[in-house]
């Protein structure tokens, strides 16, 4: 079974092309993103990116598994979005009142 989180981890690394710009898009640290990118190299039993020079590049098991893992994130989003909506949590108006000194805190 593959953990959404490090689908999201090899997503944002093949959309951002590496390690620092995926651990800042997701807010992550680098040595984080390394781990989840190691864990999920170990769950698969593929080798999903390869290190050059200074950077990595995705394999082609790397550059299938984004592509699926994309789409599947896609929906996951889909999904919540769609039962929020269904909840009612993301519709509607929120008024908030209060005195112009409290608020310049807000």
């Amino acid at each position: 079974m593959l953990d959404v989180s490090r689908l999201r981890v090899l997503v944002a690394i093949a959309r951002t092309g590496s390690v620092t710009a995926a651990a800042k898009q997701l807010h992550y640290s680098q040595p984080s993103i390394s781990h989840h990118l190691a864990r999920l190299e170990a769950e698969t039993g593929a080798q999903l990116v390869r290190r050059v020079g200074r950077g990595i590049r995705l394999t082609e098991a790397g550059r299938t598994l984004a592509e699926r893992g994309a789409e599947i994130l896609g929906r996951l989003d889909a999904a919540e979005a769609e039962l929020s909506a269904h909840l009612g949590l993301s519709q509607g108006r929120v008024r908030l009142a209060a005195f112009p000194s409290a608020l310049g805190t807000f």
